[in-house]
């Protein structure tokens, strides 16, 4: 009430003091209460699921060949979603219908969001291959074949999510809302995708850097990460959790 009566003074009579700043400067100086420290204790708490989830990517890298495809994707998601806590969900082999041919493409995975959007995830195995080419294309190292049919891939999944709209969601909300809290919204709202795929190890700074030309020439359709990019996260994440845990 005294903010909107300041204002309404100020507005109409040039008043030169400023009510609602004294009265802010009155209120703090009276006000004890002071903000308590809730990442300290979190952090604490946080600390040996990052080093868990460090340790498990590590041996998983190392053991690669031990794993089925289906086996390691599954690994993979559930890393990324707890790294990630935007999403509540996760959905394998999500039927979607293909607008150009009239037939059915299977999503890999179709995550969903606490807010109920939708984005896609393609994950593909860790080998140093399949990222950047180790020829130049006029002095530049170019996205491989595995990497742009990848993006392409994924692009054509959200373009047919989007022509799906509405009855999409409604669909989706048949197809997967028993697995969600009750009365939870299902939305296609320019869906994003993200690509887990390849290594950094063995590429040269040259390549290194016009891999990162890649990823932002695609950030647009897809969030390109690397599994040593995924390892950086974690361990960064880890650290940094030490440092505001202050252990």
């Amino acid at each position: 009430m005294v903010y909107i009566f300041s204002q309404a003074i100020r507005l109409y009579s040039d008043a030169k003091v400023d009510a609602v700043a004294k009265l802010n400067a009155y209120v703090n100086k009276r006000v004890l209460a002071k903000a308590k420290d809730l990442i300290k204790p979190v952090r604490q708490a946080e600390i040996p699921k990052y080093a868990f989830l460090l340790e498990q990517l590590q041996k998983m890298r190392d053991s690669e060949d031990g794993y089925s495809e289906a086996a390691w994707q599954k690994e993979i998601l559930q890393i990324v979603c707890l790294l990630n806590p935007k999403y509540i969900a996760a959905f394998p082999e999500v039927e979607i219908p293909d607008t150009d041919s009239e037939t059915k493409r299977f999503l890999d995975f179709l995550l969903v969001d606490a807010s109920g959007n939708v984005d896609v995830i393609e994950i593909k195995r860790s080998f140093a291959r399949g990222l950047i080419t180790s020829t130049t294309y006029r002095d530049n190292h170019i996205a491989s074949r595995d990497l742009s049919g990848t993006v392409m891939q994924i692009e054509k999944y959200l373009r047919h999510l989007n022509r799906w709209g509405a009855r999409g969601e409604a669909a989706l909300r048949k197809h997967i809302g028993d697995k969600l809290p009750p009365d939870f919204q299902i939305k296609i709202t320019n869906p994003c995708g993200v690509i887990i795929m390849g290594r950094e190890k063995g590429l040269t700074s040259a390549q290194l850097r016009d891999l990162e030309v890649t990823r932002r020439h695609y950030k647009h359709i897809a969030d390109i990460v690397t599994y040593d990019e995924l390892l950086r996260r974690l361990r960064f994440r880890f650290i940094l959790g030490q440092l505001e845990a202050g252990i």
